[in-house]
């Protein structure tokens, strides 16, 4: 049997075991699909049918494979037009790759009103997928699959909506992002799973609910070592691009409460005298800081260090406060000399290019990057003693974690290459019983933007955010107007952060999500090639709604 079908292309059908009587059906059913050219796009077979004899329910196993972007092809705009728009918006994802759909025991029957009703016991649905985002970014998976347990569909009494149900569904894959010029910026694997899926869908589009909703896989974030190093106008051109986002976050912080403590690598700062500090083994950078009504509360901001810096003739860095001078505030640096005498020395101007500081978090946010772009300075051969100490202290960090919990122990050089490859000194520098003397970068400055084991990391923050009368954007994210959410972060043990709220929420192009009872964990640890990896573990979510609105 062969059909020319409009627009699409040639079906060549064979029919194996056909029977007809109390119990009709047919053993194998297979429909190839040509295009016009007469390449094969698809096919789809159909095995172990049998119909009822009142001919209103059919069973069966049913399944189909083809390339996905031949068929995605296929699909035209007139042909693409009758489709539901989820439908044709997820057919055009389909990347170049093999295509298929399998669904265990499926029954398809005619209820009482003259609705199609259909059910099985496993839909599977495997394809490559690509599609690319605001900023450029192509993400793609070779292999992405997506499996619903016990899926049933079926119309409302009136035929006007159609609802589909599973009692499980999972997705899973590999990716990778490639940046603009097709560079390989990170690579991963992600698998989620949800129970009671119920997706509603009528004429205005499609709302969908789920139980049990969790997230695990993982991100490598490439190094970027084999691009070349930004130069002073790239540097500047990024912290435009991102003060905005910063700014709305500011604006959308309505309290917070954050306690940190940061390992500083040791050695030393600055080029010569007075502008130089020396940082001993196990140095914490402690910091403090309370927001209230988007305002910074002064008591209960501040900066230390534990043990203090060493400066020169005899003296102490304590660390960094604030002090109240009417709505605004000065930042003092704390010294002590030949630990007898205290006293502050006001750093204000240095920092925010003005004799005192707004309180004021919006405020604040839009002045300091401002001051960071006038000292922005190209890269300086000088700062790679800093990057390799930095790396290896980390790496050391990670490997202490290791043995303690009784895991594999890799050498330095193992975690994070050999000095040639850009990695960290196969001698791990911060360790040494010198490590204080070693020349760390010329800039005193550095100690806080590159001195800084980030990763290794511990305390809490609590942050309120809010939404007055008018709804907030975060990149492409709407938060709608009287928007709260209470955000809770913990980071007990070197890179790894345990998240919770009670609910978030929020739109991303017309379409909105909500969630509650969301809690995960996230860790973040060094790679051997220089770069990040981020594991996800367990993040779940009680309960979650999206709405799907038709676009016009």
């Amino acid at each position: 049997m062969t059909v020319t079908l409009p627009d699409i292309g040639v079906v060549e059908g064979t029919l194996a075991g056909y029977s007809t009587g109390n119990q009709s059906g047919f053993d194998r059913l297979e429909l190839v699909i040509a295009d016009p050219a007469g390449q094969q796009i698809a096919m789809l077979t159909a095995v172990g049918v049998v119909v009822d004899a009142r001919g209103k329910q059919a069973t069966g196993d049913l399944s189909v494979k083809g390339d996905g972007a031949r068929l995605r092809a296929l699909l035209r705009p007139n042909v693409r037009a009758l489709l539901p728009p989820a439908i044709a918006e997820a057919l055009s994802m389909l990347d170049a790759g093999p295509l298929s759909v399998k669904i265990n025991a499926l029954s398809v029957g005619v209820n009482a009103t003259g609705g199609v009703v259909a059910g099985g016991n496993e839909l599977t649905i495997t394809a490559a997928a690509r599609f690319v985002d605001a900023e450029g970014s192509t993400y793609s998976s070779p292999q992405a699959s997506l499996t619903i347990h016990e899926p049933t569909m079926m119309p409302s009494p009136d035929g006007k909506t159609q609802q589909i149900e599973g009692k499980r569904l999972v997705v899973e894959g590999l990716f990778t992002k490639k940046g603009k010029a097709g560079q390989i910026e990170a690579e991963g694997q992600a698998e989620l799973s949800a129970r009671n899926i119920a997706v509603l869908i009528d004429g205005a589009g499609a709302q969908v609910t789920a139980t049990d909703v969790r997230l695990s896989g993982h991100l490598v974030v490439s190094s970027g070592k084999d691009q070349p190093a930004p130069t002073r106008e790239q540097q500047i051109a990024k912290i435009k691009r991102v003060q905005p986002v910063i700014e709305n976050i500011a604006r959308l912080i309505k309290s917070a409460e954050v306690h940190t403590h940061t390992p500083v690598v040791p050695g030393l700062y600055g080029r010569s005298f007075p502008k130089r500090v020396t940082v001993a083994p196990g140095t914490m950078l402690n910091l403090a800081l309370k927001v209230l009504d988007q305002k910074l509360v002064v008591a209960d901001t501040h900066v230390t260090f534990t043990p203090p810096l060493h400066a020169p003739l005899g003296s102490q860095s304590t660390g960094v406060a604030l002090e109240a001078r009417g709505t605004q505030a000065a930042v003092q640096l704390g010294v002590k000399l030949l630990d007898r005498f205290s006293l502050s020395l006001d750093q204000t101007k240095g920092i925010v290019g003005t004799a005192a500081m707004s309180l004021d978090l919006t405020m604040l946010v839009r002045r300091v990057p401002r001051r960071a772009r006038a000292f922005r300075q190209d890269p300086d051969p000088a700062d790679a003693p800093l990057a390799r100490a930095r790396a290896s202290h980390m790496g050391r960090q990670r490997q202490a974690g290791r043995e303690r919990t009784g895991q594999e122990h890799h050498s330095t050089e193992e975690l994070l290459g050999p000095p040639e490859s850009g990695g960290a000194f196969n001698v791990d520098l911060s360790d040494a019983p010198d490590a204080e003397h070693e020349p760390r970068s010329p800039l005193v400055t550095d100690l806080v933007s590159k001195g800084l084991d980030l990763l290794g990391t511990g305390g809490t923050a609590d942050v309120m955010l809010a939404t007055a009368d008018k709804e907030a954007t975060l990149g492409g994210l709407t938060l709608p107007p009287g928007t709260q959410l209470h955000l809770h972060g913990k980071s007990t043990a070197p890179g790894q952060v345990t998240l919770t709220s009670e609910e978030i929420g929020g739109k991303a192009g017309g379409n909105s999500a909500n969630a509650g009872g969301v809690r995960g964990q996230v860790r973040v640890a060094p790679t051997a090639e220089g770069g990040v990896r981020v594991d996800v573990r367990s993040f779940t979510l009680q309960n979650v709604q999206i709405a799907l609105p038709t676009k016009k």
